[in-house]
C-alpha cells in the first residue's frame, strides 16, 4: 500500500492542477502532494511536499475525503485537502505544466486515475455555498430581516457534521500508525515483520475510517433529507 497526500489548493473559483513530467504517467494530470514519510500526520506530509514540489507555502483550510484506488500494481490511499496559498509565489520543481481549473474547464484535461475520482467532490465544494471564520451567509440566504434562514442554518450545520466526521475518521487512521511504534519488541521484529506488522494496523485503520465516513455520510444526507422536507427545495 502507498499512502499519500494531496492538496487541492483553491484560489476563487479555480482549482490548482498539475502535469506529470516523467514515469509512466507522464502528461497525466494530478493534485500536488506525495508520500507520507514515517512519523508524519497528513498536514505535515502536505505542507512539506508542497514546498519541495512548488516552492511555497499553504495553508490547510479542511479535510475533503480519503481516496481508495487500486492501480494495477499497487493500492493507493490518498487524504486529500482543501488549501489555500500564503503566498503567490510558485515555482514547478518537478513538473511539467500547471493550470488554474474553474468548474466549466475542469475535465479538459487528462487526469490521473485516483485524481479523477476527486472531480465530483471538488465540483461540490466549489458550488456549494459555505461559511468560514472570514465569511457570511451569501446575502440571497438571509430574510427580508438580514437575518440568515433556518433552512441555512440547518444546511450549513450538516456541513460541519459532515466535515468534522471525516476528519475524525482520518484521525483514527493517523492515531493507528502511531501505535506501531509501541508493539512489545517491535524494534526486533525483522523488517518484513515490521512491513507486515504496519500492514495490519493500515488494513484496521482503513476498515474504521471507512466505516466513520460512511456514518458521516448517512448523517449528512439524513439532515439534508429532513430540512428539505420542512422547507423545500427553495
Amino acid at each position: 500500500m502507498v499512502e499519500v497526500v494531496a492538496a487541492i489548493i483553491r484560489k476563487d473559483d479555480k482549482i490548482f492542477a498539475t502535469q506529470r513530467g516523467y514515469g509512466k504517467w507522464k502528461d497525466w494530470w494530478e493534485f500536488p502532494g506525495g508520500k507520507m514519510e514515517p512519523g508524519e500526520t497528513p498536514q505535515e506530509a502536505l505542507i512539506r511536499e508542497i514546498r519541495e514540489e512548488l516552492s511555497t507555502e499553504i495553508r490547510i483550510d479542511k479535510y475533503l475525503c480519503t481516496i481508495y484506488y487500486d492501480y494495477p500494481d499497487f493500492h493507493l490511499t490518498m487524504h486529500c485537502y482543501m488549501c489555500s496559498l500564503l503566498s503567490d509565489s510558485m515555482h514547478l520543481n518537478e513538473h511539467e505544466a500547471a493550470r488554474w481549473l474553474s468548474r466549466d474547464d475542469i475535465n479538459s484535461v487528462k487526469w490521473l486515475p485516483a485524481d479523477e475520482a476527486l472531480i465530483q467532490k471538488i465540483l461540490e465544494e466549489l458550488t456549494h455555498k459555505t461559511m468560514n471564520e472570514n465569511q457570511e451567509f451569501d446575502p440571497k440566504d438571509t430574510n427580508k430581516d438580514g437575518k440568515v434562514s433556518v433552512k441555512e442554518q440547518i444546511l450549513h450545520a450538516a456541513d460541519k457534521i459532515n466535515e468534522a466526521m471525516y476528519g475524525a475518521a482520518d484521525a483514527v487512521k493517523e492515531g493507528a500508525g502511531k501505535v506501531v511504534g509501541k508493539v512489545k519488541d517491535y524494534e526486533a521484529l525483522s523488517p518484513e515483520e515490521k512491513q507486515a506488522k504496519q500492514d495490519e494496523w493500515n488494513q484496521k485503520a482503513t476498515e474504521t475510517a471507512t466505516k466513520a465516513g460512511e456514518t458521516a455520510k448517512g448523517i449528512f444526507n439524513d439532515i439534508k433529507a429532513e430540512a428539505k422536507k420542512i422547507f423545500g427545495k427553495k
